[in-house]
């Protein structure tokens, strides 16, 4: 496998891999470096969990091995994260009880995005989110309950 390279133009970075649990470590690598030469190393963190999250979903919905097209933008405010994938069904939240160890991932996005969702595409679909890339974040709260832990809606950040 070789090691994933986001291809630039500006602030807009572009990589297309075939979803596979393995590659996981080396996008949020090269998320990692992506965001250092834009001088916002600061999201690295929250972006890698995002697409840790997002691939994951192509992964375990779409199949291993589907071809995704992986997307970073910045703005001055924002940092856009896409993923295109091939299928037409779009993801749904959905509720998880204590005990499950899958379905609170697009909780987990929605909590850390100050904004995210999802398209249909002519080819497929777009799952996304943005960011708070400059200034202040905004709080979402405090303890388990922002994260979405059992019995708990998560909060939604609005900007």
């Amino acid at each position: 496998m070789t090691e994933p390279r986001l291809s630039r133009s500006g602030t807009r970075s572009v990589l297309t891999f075939a979803a596979e649990a393995v590659q996981l470590r080396d996008l949020r690598a090269a998320v990692k470096v992506q965001l250092a030469q834009w001088q916002v190393p600061t999201l690295a963190a929250e972006a890698q969990l995002v697409v840790t999250e997002l691939v994951t979903n192509v992964v375990k919905h779409v199949g291993e091995g589907s071809t995704v097209r992986f997307v970073l933008a910045l703005d001055p405010d924002r940092l856009r994260i896409e993923l295109h994938d091939k299928s037409p069904v779009l993801p749904v939240s959905r509720r998880a009880d204590c005990d499950s160890e899958c379905g609170r991932g697009l909780h987990l996005v929605a909590v850390m995005a100050a904004d995210s969702g999802a398209n249909p595409t002519a080819e497929g679909k777009v799952v996304w989110c943005e960011l708070q890339a400059a200034g202040a974040r905004t709080p979402v709260g405090d303890g388990p309950a922002a994260a979405g832990s059992c019995g708990a809606t998560p909060a939604r950040r609005s900007v």
